[in-house]
């Protein structure tokens, strides 16, 4: 659904798109990994790496080693993001 909507949000999964032949085709296509790589580089973390592989064959790569809400120990909330969780 955030591949399609460009975000995630609860209207991304209203009326039950999902099932929809054009979302169960993108579904199909994709294929989940896990990686202790990538969890080495972000250790107290739920990283994560999006890569999307186009006809053409060129390839987009997306990493977010520190979601958005992650709790340093040294800095703890981004109150903005927090904020912005409960508010919208």
């Amino acid at each position: 659904m955030a591949l399609v909507d460009g975000a995630l949000t609860e209207d991304s999964f209203a009326n039950n798109r999902w099932l929809e032949p054009e979302m169960q085709a993108l579904i199909a296509k994709v294929e989940l990994k896990t990686s202790s790589e990538i969890v080495v580089r972000a250790p107290g973390s739920m990283p994560a790496r999006l890569e999307v592989e186009l006809d053409s064959g060129e390839r987009l790569v997306s990493e977010c080693l520190y979601p958005p809400g992650h709790s340093f120990p040294e800095r703890g909330l981004d109150s903005d993001v927090t904020i912005r969780k409960f508010t919208t």
